[in-house]
């Protein structure tokens, strides 16, 4: 990867930390028996702005699979700090580490979210039935895969069909909803639908 890539994958990261390290303030997550689903926390801005009702046709069937979504893992607040220390130093001319960049797998160990919290969400995601695909190397993404009834089950939201300027596009139709317990763990999803980017 050129350092220019790797500058904006790296701004592209601190950027979401940034935007979502207010959520990252607890200890690691510790749940043994399994997530508590008694009370939820529903996840602003996690409707596509093209699933409006003018367009909706209605939901999709529960076998209806939606494939490779992502789950954004929040970081921990002390690792959050030690990369905005991290993304200062390596471009400042005087820094004893200056353009000295680092491989995803060492910013996944230095920065990513603690491997225990990834396996509880990842777990949680199992425990509805969905596909966990792969953890990047970053450690901040969690890809999954499932039926429309299985996101029903688990975000709390329908999946509809949509149809837009001639093309039908799939989406959830309501707000995401996950468990309060893993909220803080969560910056957030993408995609959850079919809409062109």
């Amino acid at each position: 990867m050129s350092s220019r890539w790797l500058r904006i994958f790296l701004y592209l990261v601190c950027a979401s930390g940034l935007i979502f390290s207010a959520h990252a303030q607890q200890a690691a997550l510790s749940a043994p028996g399994g997530v508590d689903e008694s009370h939820l926390t529903t996840l602003r801005a996690t409707v596509h702005p093209l699933a409006r009702a003018e367009y909706d046709q209605g939901p999709v069937a529960d076998d209806f699979q939606v494939s490779r979504s992502l789950l954004m893992t929040a970081r921990p607040a002390d690792r959050e700090q030690s990369l905005q220390a991290f993304l200062r130093d390596v471009q400042a001319s005087g820094s004893a580490v200056y353009r000295q960049w680092v491989t995803p797998d060492e910013f996944g160990a230095r920065y990513g979210t603690a491997d225990e919290d990834t396996q509880v969400i990842a777990n949680w995601l199992q425990s509805h039935g969905l596909s966990v695909g792969r953890v990047t190397k970053g450690k901040s993404v969690i890809e999954f895969s499932g039926t429309a009834a299985q996101i029903r089950e688990s975000l709390h939201t329908e999946i509809h069909r949509y149809s837009v300027k001639g093309g039908t596009f799939y989406a959830n139709a309501s707000e995401l909803s996950v468990p309060q317990e893993i909220a803080s763990r969560i910056a957030g999803f993408a995609p959850i639908n079919s809409f062109p980017i």
